[in-house]
């Protein structure tokens, strides 16, 4: 089904859950959308993420939540000297086969020479034997060469990776990444279920239930300004805030919000929870600032932080 076919679906599905059954009473705001990945991209923690990397800081999970890193390191150590002990004993067969590659074609010299021996019209019984005991060499030969390059691809790759794995210990690993990932989703989702309860809601969807996680532009770093964000002491009205210039020159908050909740490809690139993108129907209130508002919340968040956002929620809004 094509994307427009399938949003077609969507639209007359949510339409016939407006039509009242018999007897059955209509309430007003019956329908709830939650931007969830918007949600997320705004949560406390991605003060934590290092978007260049795809990863948090270990603060995210907690000192208990993390592995220790020495045991790790070890780990790792330990994975890449067997890696490497593999690496060289793939390099000595590729030798041991080249040898006996070029002793079995020694072995037709023989036969190469009596093929040379015979006038142009006797060579053909001779020429098809030489050619069948040299095609077998060869086939076997290259088979087992193509295996054994194969198989030095692939350890030089998983080395690659092992030694990225080393460059960034100081930041989750990718399970503790889901992990980050989780319990973020996990508010989020906690945080949409008061929310339908206080609006009484009964059905709600997700808006960004189409999440691409290939960057665009895989050479270019968006920025994370969450962390400099919860950082910062705020002054003034949010509305001010959230819209005029910083003292430095720095672009509104607004335009900076909207870059970093529009770098989703790169942001969730590494989330591999089904939840974040998953199109579930539980309804058209707008919950994403209620459900963002409660996750602050949680976090005790500032009160202008908290307001900032609000403000800057209530304002994208308008484009949906």
């Amino acid at each position: 089904m094509s994307r427009h076919a399938f949003h077609a679906v969507v639209v007359l599905f949510l339409v016939a859950l407006t039509i009242p059954l018999e007897g059955q009473p209509v309430t007003p705001g019956s329908f709830g959308y939650v931007n969830v990945a918007e949600a997320l991209a705004l949560h406390p923690l991605m003060a934590r993420f290092d978007i260049k990397a795809g990863r948090f800081e270990l603060a995210a999970l907690g000192a208990k939540e993390a592995r220790d890193r020495g045991a790790l390191r070890q780990e790792l150590v330990d994975r890449r000297n067997t890696l490497v002990k593999q690496r060289e004993a793939t390099v000595k067969s590729l030798d041991e086969l080249d040898q006996a590659f070029q002793k079995d074609l020694g072995e037709l010299s023989d036969l190469q020479a009596r093929l040379n021996a015979l006038p142009a019209t006797a060579r053909t019984p001779l020429l098809n034997e030489y050619n069948r005991k040299k095609g077998i060499i060869d086939r076997k030969y290259w088979q087992r060469r193509n295996e054994l390059q194969e198989d030095l691809k692939l350890a030089d790759h998983a080395l690659a990776e092992l030694d990225k794995e080393t460059q960034v210990l100081h930041l989750t690993t990718m399970e503790e990444t889901q992990k980050a990932f989780k319990l973020m989703l996990d508010d989020v989702y906690q945080a949409i279920d008061v929310v339908a309860s206080h609006y009484q809601v009964p059905f709600v969807f997700n808006s960004s239930f189409a999440i691409d996680r290939v960057p665009g532009t895989p050479q270019f770093t968006p920025e994370n300004p969450m962390k400099s964000y919860f950082a910062a002491t705020l002054e003034g009205a949010a509305e001010d805030v959230l819209y005029k210039h910083g003292t430095d020159g720095r672009p509104p908050l607004f335009m900076t919000f909207r870059a970093w909740t529009g770098a989703q490809r790169w942001a969730f690139r590494t989330c591999y929870d089904p939840r974040l993108d998953k199109m579930f129907i539980k309804g058209g209130v707008n919950m994403t600032p209620a459900v963002v508002h409660h996750i602050y919340q949680k976090y005790k968040v500032a009160k202008l932080h908290s307001e900032v956002i609000q403000k800057y929620l209530e304002a994208e809004a308008k484009n949906y």
